[in-house]
């Protein structure tokens, strides 16, 4: 008994001493970062996992959760509302000095170029991402200017995008390929394989914008989520959980669970955390965007807003700024707003116009120019690929690599033999082979831009004299905007001894990768003097500007139709009030309300009633095909906008305001009837179709 005794004992002794000399792995602790005015508490671990996903967006390194900062909500967040280029701003200028040191230091960073001279990071970009060159090349800020701060931080999100949209990865395979076409006259850089062609050789958000700009970002989406709670807006973890696995699953990562487990859990970071993350930027999205609905509403508005756009609560159809000089275009921007609707008329009528034509700016010009040109889309270069080039290509070492990397689940690295690897592809369903058959052909033409210069110089070209506004309007050429940019090209290239660099570029032009153009400048026809509304209607002017502001293919034809038929003078609801163009509608509607035995009918209720018919109208015909009940679709109806032709036959453009849509006792009534009409539907087939 005794020896058993020690035995234990002994055994005790000795693992509780080892265990001693073990290292437990140490977790950061969760502390408390900040707590809001009403208890609302942001931990560590929200900043980090806030952190996860803007720190996996550069780097091309292995790693799960690669990419995810493109996801649309987090990229609406923080790039389309500025909030990113606030906070660098506002980090700018609590640090003036050590600011300006590392302005200089990026100054002084100059992007790959080959040891023979002739390719370059820039060549690449000015082809297939042209606002990159031009974002690069206001680095020659100089960071003495009084606007410093706010200047270079939109600099640095611009070029941090065009690093997103245009990744150093692709930047290196199309250096690769151009040097091996010019393998014949150029000696091979073997740096190229390995360099780092990031710019700044700064590979994630931290390296690029610096870990307390991280850190003010995580702050600035909690003040914002605090202040969507208080104003009723959420978002569930339920929701919060399902978008991250659709973010996961777009971008072709790993079960969120399995990315705990094999990324996440080493710094700490659970599940839970980076779902209450999403479900910051799912609220910020949501208030943001019900801030911005809530403001506008071009079916209401006051006289005294018309004069400034900055103030106006309206966003009806608009010439641009500086469009005019001042004067006439505040008349003229007066005047459109006033009429808002446009109403159907046959004759382009412009002696309906209160302004009279004289006080049009006399000196607004058109720029002519006679051009020869071509225009190819993207698309259809990929469709015209023969399909046994395509086959080739899949099969071959490069194609199968790359088809790994995008479909790594469905095209396994290790077959070797060409014969094995058509066979695999052979017998994949059809959807799936489709969908490797279209990214095969998105990189044989990233791989290979000459196919598009080739393709250009197939396409049949067209002469025509194109206007260009010569003031901050509009330019008419197909999906081409940056005018100032193409008539600089083209002074270019009509000077006396025309430059090889802008016929180049002109050869084939592209400002979004996807449409492109083979331009040759004729000549310049002397610019036209605009002195009348009757100019600007003949010279597309109007109708290209309402184009712009209607978007889509459907309203750019619907804005063509348009142009001629604006002109009936606007009623008066409320003093200071104006709703164009309805009275006969309003009449209407007052007469069914009196016949409900509602007597005195204030103009206003006629306003709102008019407003709520609309916007019922337009959901029951495209929103509510479960013929949801009055209670939960009123509380459905949210912000929509577009142009509506109405009984009488004038056509409206408005907008309707965000009523509850992100509460989730709507949302919740939504899935419940939703759900009872599918069994009542269900139901229905069962007793139509017994078994």
């Amino acid at each position: 008994m005794l020896f058993v005794f020690t035995v234990i004992v002994i055994s005790f002794l000795f693992f509780g001493t080892y265990s001693s000399f073990i290292t437990k792995p140490q977790v950061a602790k969760n502390e408390i970062v900040t707590t809001s005015q009403k208890g609302r508490i942001l931990y560590s671990n929200d900043v980090k996992a806030l952190g996860y996903f803007l720190s996996r967006q550069v780097s091309h390194r292995p790693g799960i959760m690669q990419g995810l900062l493109k996801d649309e909500v987090i990229e609406r967040v923080l790039f389309d509302t500025k909030l990113l280029e606030r906070v660098v701003a506002n980090e700018a200028a609590s640090r003036p000095e050590l600011s300006r040191a590392e302005w200089k230091k990026r100054r002084q960073f100059v992007p790959y170029e080959h040891p023979s001279r002739i390719l370059s990071a820039k060549v690449v970009w000015k082809s297939f991402l042209p606002k990159m060159v031009e974002h690069f090349e206001e680095l020659a800020l100089d960071p003495e200017d009084a606007e410093f701060a706010t200047r270079s931080a939109r600099i640095l999100c611009d070029l941090f995008r065009d690093q997103m949209e245009f990744s150093p990865e692709m930047l290196r395979q199309i250096l690769l390929y151009q040097q091996n076409q010019y393998s014949r006259f150029i000696q091979a850089d073997s740096s190229l394989t390995h360099e780092d062609l990031h710019l700044f050789y700064a590979r994630d958000f931290d390296a690029f914008f610096g870990e307390e700009v991280k850190n003010r970002v995580a702050h600035e989406l909690f003040r914002l989520y605090n202040e969507a709670e208080d104003a009723k807006i959420k978002v569930s973890s339920r929701a919060a959980h399902r978008h991250l696995r659709e973010v996961c699953a777009k971008h072709r990562q790993k079960e969120v669970e399995q990315l705990v487990q094999a990324e996440l859990q080493n710094e700490g970071i659970s599940l839970k955390d980076l779902e209450k993350a999403v479900q910051m930027f799912l609220v910020a999205d949501a208030y943001l965007e019900s801030k911005a609905s809530v403001t506008v509403d071009p079916v209401l508005f006051k006289k005294e807003h018309l004069n400034t756009l900055e103030e106006t609560e309206v966003t009806l159809i608009s010439f641009d700024d500086a469009l005019l000089t001042d004067t006439p275009e505040k008349l003229l921007k007066l005047d459109l707003y006033l009429k808002g609707v446009l109403a159907c008329k046959d004759d382009f009528d412009f002696t309906a116009l209160p302004i009279p034509e004289e006080k049009v700016a006399a000196d607004f010009k058109l720029g002519v120019y006679r051009l020869e040109y071509a225009m190819i889309d993207r698309e259809r270069i990929e469709k015209e690929l023969l399909l046994k080039d395509v086959y080739a290509w899949e099969i071959s070492g490069n194609g199968w690599k790359k088809l790994h990397d995008a479909f790594a689940q469905h095209i396994p690295a290790d077959i070797a033999d060409l014969e094995k690897r058509r066979l695999h592809l052979d017998t994949m369903a059809g959807g799936l082979r489709q969908e490797i058959d279209d990214k095969a052909r998105a990189c044989m033409v990233s791989e290979n831009p000459f196919r598009i210069k080739e393709c250009l110089a197939k396409e049949k070209a067209k002469s025509e004299d194109v206007t260009i506004p010569l003031a901050k309007g509009v330019f008419v050429l197909g999906h081409l905007e940056q005018k100032e940019k193409l008539i600089a090209l083209f002074e270019k290239a009509l000077s006396a001894e025309p430059e090889a660099g802008a016929l180049e570029m002109l050869s084939c032009y592209s400002e979004d990768g996807r449409y492109f153009y083979r331009i040759r400048t004729l000549a310049k026809v002397e610019p036209v003097h605009v002195g009348s509304y009757g100019k600007l209607y003949e010279h597309g002017v109007l109708e290209a500007l309402l184009a712009k502001r209607l978007e889509g293919e459907d309203k750019k034809k619907m804005a063509k139709e348009l142009c001629s038929r604006f002109g009936e003078n606007a009623i008066e609801l409320e003093e200071g009030y104006y709703i164009p163009a309805l009275g006969d509608v309003l009449v209407e509607w007052k007469r069914s309300l009196e016949a409900k035995g509602i007597e005195e009918v204030s103009k206003m209720q006629l306003l709102n009633e008019w407003k709520l018919g609309l916007a019922k109208e337009t959901l029951t015909r495209a929103e509510n095909p479960l013929k949801l009940s009055d209670e939960v679709f009123d509380a459905a109806v949210g912000s929509f906008s577009g142009v509506e032709a109405l009984p009488s036959g004038k056509v409206v453009f408005y907008r309707i305001e965000r009523r509850s849509v992100n509460s989730e006792k709507c949302t919740k009534m939504i899935e419940e009837e939703t759900a009872y009409r599918k069994r009542e539907l269900k139901r229905e087939w069962m007793q139509a179709w017994p078994m």
